[in-house]
Order: structure tokens, then C-alpha cells, then sequence
């Protein structure tokens, strides 16, 4: 028997990767001759490197680079070799909670320049496609020092490099890309999160770290870079916009390296090979939380249900959520095929003996 478990999110608490390994432990105790298959779903960027760890074969790397202030610190990205495939979280240089105590006031002079350090590290190491999750980054240089670190050159009226942070944009002149990287040619980039919004704002999660006089001043900075870049770069329609503090990294990101924008869940599931796991597996395992919430093919679960009834294989559909503890999951067995055993509870045993008559 191979049972493809594809949970997602059952809490705030319990995300889809704690679910799946849940399952798996406890299942593979029960159903000791089934071929399990890990496959948690997630349409949230921040839980993405988890997802993909705990369905491929990858890993988990450390690196020292510069945060948005040039400080050193250690940040994880991920490594799949088998499918050159490198994943970096811009959260890990600046999230959206690191604005206060010294850094505040200071998102004007932030810097991207530790994302492009860990670029230059994907590939060195040989990486043909790198994703950017930007959820819950907070960069206020419209990607600039991510750039500046792939060989750009940012220069005044005069020829002088400007200086780290975004705020300097204002006095651009001219871009200089001679020396720019040239393996990012022949390298995939996509980028998830915060990067297609039309929103010609300060960033919402920063506004409380920022004074008026600051946003004025950044905000017109941010606009005259959009209007060199609609000037002197061919930019597509769908990216004719203002850069903002949400969405700078990314829009650089789709100007300069052609990066394509993606859902998480889509590329999830592309990346996992979900289609060709479902079409051999009998039988799936789709996990939902008690109030489904929207993801880019709608409910997560309901994403492995429409794959899965594609191939003819059947589905078991459990909600789950955690006891008052927190310490244990409850199920109910909501849907299992054409057998209706709607809404009873149910324990994992139940879902096991509800598989063995299932197939």
C-alpha cells in the first residue's frame, strides 16, 4: 500500500510539516507495511523551505551575511542538488519584527545586499534555479544592495556609487550593469510573497518605525527608481508600478534577473512532484484545518482531492485541530471515498482501519 500524506496547517500552532510527521510516525506504527509518502502542503512562503525539506531530498544551509544594516549574522537557506534547486528567505536577513530598539528609524538606510550574498553562494555551488521568498521582509532599498552585490553599480550625476539604503535613490543617475554577474543569465529565478502589489504606500508593518518626514522622503526616492527604471529598462506592463518597501526586492528581482512570480502552493507542489506522486499512490491522505482557508487552487486539501480524482485514486479527507493541551491531535473522519462515515470522531486507528477497507 502507498499512502501519500499531503496535511496542511491544522493551527497556529501545528503547521503542515509538524502534521505530516505526526501522521507518518504513528501510521507507519499502525499500517507497518505502507509506503508513506510525505508531502505537506502550505500556500504560506514562511513555511515553504520546511515543506520542501520534509518531502525532499535537500539541505539546510548556514551562511554568515550581512542583515539590512550590514551587521553579520547567520541565516539558513536550502540546497536540493538533485534538482539544482536553491530556496532563500529573505525574512532571515530582515523581517518585518526587527524594526525597533537601534533599527529604528533607520528603514530608509536597510539594505538587500545579504540576499544577494546568499545568490552569489546558490551559485557558486552550482544552483540552475533559485526561488525568493520575500513573506515578511521588510527592505527599504528596492533591492538595490542585492543588485550592488551581483556586480550593478548604482551611480550619481557625478559617477560616485550612492550609498547603501534606499533613501539615496533619490540622487540616481544611471545604472551601470557591465559588470553585472554573468551566470544569473543562465539561471531560473522566482520570487514569492509581496512583490506585484500596486501600492504606491510605505510599507504597513514599518509605519510605526518611521517618521512622516522619513516616509516622504523615501516614498520619492522609491518613485524617481521606478521612473529611471520605465525610462532606461523595458519593463513589462505588469510591472509598471511603484516600488515600495512590500514589494522593492521583489519588482528588482522581476526587472533585472527575470524573475517569474509564483504561488507558493503551485510551486510547492511542482517542486515535490505532487501530479506524479498522487497518479502511484492508493491512496491519499488530504488533512485540512476545521475552517479551510483559500490557497491558490482553493483549500489545500481540496488541491490533492482534484489531483488525486483525476487519476481515479481514492481520497480520505480528515479535519484536524489540537486537543486544549496542545500537546495532541484529534481527527475526524469526514470523507473517506464513497464510504460515509460524515463527521464521526475518530482516532488515528480509525483512519487506519478505514484505509485497510477502503483498498
Amino acid at each position: 500500500m502507498k499512502i501519500v500524506v499531503a496535511p496542511e496547517r491544522v493551527s497556529s500552532n501545528f503547521n503542515a510539516v509538524d502534521i505530516a510527521n505526526f501522521l507518518y510516525v504513528n501510521l507507519k506504527s499502525l499500517l507497518p507495511g505502507a509506503v508513506l509518502l510525505k508531502c505537506p502542503l502550505t500556500d504560506s512562503g514562511e513555511e515553504l523551505i520546511d515543506a520542501l525539506l520534509a518531502s525532499e531530498p535537500g539541505e539546510r544551509c548556514f551562511s554568515v551575511v550581512g542583515n539590512a544594516w550590514g551587521e553579520a549574522v547567520e541565516v539558513g537557506w536550502a540546497w536540493f542538488p538533485s534538482k539544482g534547486v536553491a530556496v532563500i528567505e529573505a525574512a532571515e536577513i530582515c523581517d518585518s519584527y526587527s524594526w525597533g530598539g537601534k533599527y529604528l528609524n533607520s528603514v530608509s538606510l536597510s539594505s538587500s545586499g545579504g540576499i544577494g550574498d546568499l545568490i552569489i553562494e546558490a551559485l557558486d555551488i552550482g544552483a540552475n534555479r533559485i526561488v525568493l521568498i520575500l513573506n515578511d521582509s521588510v527592505i527599504g532599498d528596492a533591492g538595490k544592495g542585492m543588485l550592488e552585490r551581483l556586480g550593478a553599480r548604482f551611480l550619481d550625476s557625478e559617477g560616485w556609487p550612492l550609498p547603501p539604503g534606499g533613501i539615496f535613490l533619490s540622487a540616481l543617475d544611471r545604472i551601470d550593469l557591465a559588470d553585472l554577474e554573468p551566470r544569473i543569465t543562465q539561471v531560473r529565478f522566482e520570487v514569492i510573497g509581496e512583490c506585484s502589489k500596486v501600492d504606491t504606500s510605505i510599507g504597513f508593518r514599518c509605519k510605526s518605525h518611521i517618521t512622516k518626514t522619513e516616509q516622504a522622503r523615501l516614498h520619492r526616492a522609491l518613485a524617481h527608481f521606478a521612473k529611471y527604471c520605465d525610462a532606461h529598462i523595458r519593463r513589462e506592463e505588469c510591472l509598471r508600478q511603484d516600488f515600495t518597501i512590500d514589494n522593492g526586492v521583489g519588482l528588482a528581482a522581476q526587472i533585472f534577473l527575470h524573475a517569474g512570480y509564483r504561488r507558493c502552493l503551485e510551486l510547492l507542489a511542482e517542486l515535490i512532484d505532487l501530479v506524479s506522486k498522487t497518479k502511484e499512490a492508493d491512496v491519499v491522505i488530504a488533512v485540512r484545518e476545521q475552517s479551510a482557508h483559500s490557497g491558490t487552487f482553493g483549500s489545500n486539501d481540496l488541491v490533492v482531492k482534484q489531483l488525486a480524482q483525476n487519476y481515479n485514486i481514492p481520497v480520505l479527507t480528515v479535519s484536524g485541530r489540537h486537543s486544549a493541551s496542545d500537546s495532541d491531535y484529534c481527527f475526524d473522519l469526514q470523507f473517506v471515498s464513497t464510504l460515509e462515515l460524515l463527521d464521526e470522531s475518530s482516532e488515528l486507528r480509525v483512519v487506519a482501519e478505514a484505509l485497510n477497507v477502503l483498498l
